[in-house]
């Protein structure tokens, strides 16, 4: 130990000692962040270009089976699953939507959405191509034939089937529509076949469908419910039909599209100066200046 004076050359030594012994931790810390931080963009960067490369499939057409003109002012679209019992019970209901606008009002898209948890759904859906490949027209008489016989392939009843035993029972419906079993039997070990369903699944969740029965109307989400009525549907689509939407050129939105939806508004159950929406089926809103009632959405400038 070395002291001079009233200076101490040892523990001078040791503050020396432990300040580079700091300052290499902190140094080590510092590599260890940058070395983290490049493994982590690394990482970020691998994922954008699996992202780049996850694209969902593009059909070779619009997806679906469609009836109807294809200039007709209103689209709906139904994405169904064969063994949902909810697509069961909403499908009347279309089919009396289908004949009371008629193919010059309304083009329908139907889509298949096969729910993973009904064992037999996705081959069900298979079985759309075939029938289709014979008559387009014949795919929603298929829907028909799918509902009426649902129960048959629901998972209790097929629990102690094969997939060849199921296939076979889901082929001998082909004769109800003037199908060949042979021909349905044979597109449900066809790997296009296969594609096309699953370019379908993937359409639809790209549509944000998460269940069945779902809706677009004129491409936009539609909250119906299963129990909608012909009624409850017209509600909506009979002012998207005869209403002519114009812009007003004062501060204001224009009152004459309020008047459009005269079919939807009464006078009598909102505050003075505002109007009943009945945006939907159960649901109302009262409009007040400058607010014009859209159907599917409610009041809004």
């Amino acid at each position: 130990r070395r002291v001079h004076g009233d200076f101490d050359f040892t523990s001078s030594l040791r503050v020396v000692t432990l300040f580079h012994c700091l300052l290499f931790v902190l140094l080590l810390y510092l590599v260890t962040c940058l070395v983290v931080m490049a493994r982590l963009s690394s990482f970020v960067l691998f994922l954008g270009f699996t992202a780049v490369f996850a694209q969902i499939p593009i059909p070779n057409r619009y997806d679906g089976f469609a009836s109807g003109n294809g200039d007709a002012p209103l689209l709906v679209e139904m994405f169904i699953d064969p063994l949902c019992p909810d697509s069961k019970a909403a499908w009347p209901a279309i089919k009396e939507v289908l004949a009371s606008y008629g193919p010059d009002r309304l083009r329908f898209y139907l889509h298949l959405f096969p729910l993973p948890y009904h064992r037999n759904s996705f081959m069900a859906s298979q079985t759309f191509h075939p029938v289709a490949d014979v008559n387009p027209a014949l795919a929603f008489q298929w829907a028909d034939v799918m509902f009426e016989n649902q129960d048959a392939f629901f998972n209790g009843a097929t629990a102690s089937l094969t997939p060849a035993q199921v296939i076979d029972k889901l082929a001998a419906l082909g004769d109800s529509v003037g199908v060949a079993k042979d021909k349905i039997a044979t597109a449900l070990t066809d790997p296009n076949v296969d594609w096309a369903t699953r370019v379908s699944w993937k359409y639809a969740c790209s549509r944000g469908v998460a269940g069945t029965p779902s809706y677009l109307v004129n491409g936009v989400a539609v909250n119906a419910d299963t129990n909608w009525t012909l009624a409850d549907w017209k509600s909506l689509l009979d002012p998207l039909y005869t209403a002519k939407l114009t812009q007003s050129s004062n501060t204001f939105c224009n009152r004459s599209v309020m008047n459009s939806y005269r079919g939807l508004v009464s006078a009598d159950t909102c505050p003075s100066g505002q109007e009943v929406c009945k945006y939907l089926p159960g649901k109302t809103e009262c409009c007040t200046k400058g607010e014009s009632c859209i159907p599917n959405v409610g009041c809004r400038c």
